[in-house]
C-alpha cells in the first residue's frame, strides 16, 4: 500500500475482504442488540480490528476512531 487510506472508502476491495475475514475469524463478536448506537458498534469494531494485529485492520481501526471520535 503506497499511501495510507484516509477513509474507509479509500480501502481496496482486497483490503475490505481481508477485514471481513478478520471479523469472521475473530473470537470476539459484535453485539447484536437492537439498542446499539453506531458509536457503540464502532467501538466494538475497533476492538476486534485492533486485537487482530493485522496492518490493514489497524489502519481501518484508526480511520473508524477518527470518524467516530473514539
Amino acid at each position: 500500500m503506497d499511501k495510507e487510506p484516509k477513509t474507509l472508502l479509500d480501502l481496496t476491495s482486497e483490503q475490505i475482504e481481508e477485514l471481513d475475514r478478520i471479523k469472521e475469524e475473530s473470537p470476539m463478536k459484535l453485539s447484536q442488540e437492537a439498542w446499539m448506537t453506531p458509536e457503540v458498534m464502532a467501538r466494538e469494531t475497533v476492538e476486534i480490528l485492533e486485537t487482530s494485529g493485522n496492518p490493514t485492520a489497524l489502519i481501518a481501526a484508526n480511520i473508524i476512531r477518527r470518524e467516530f471520535s473514539i
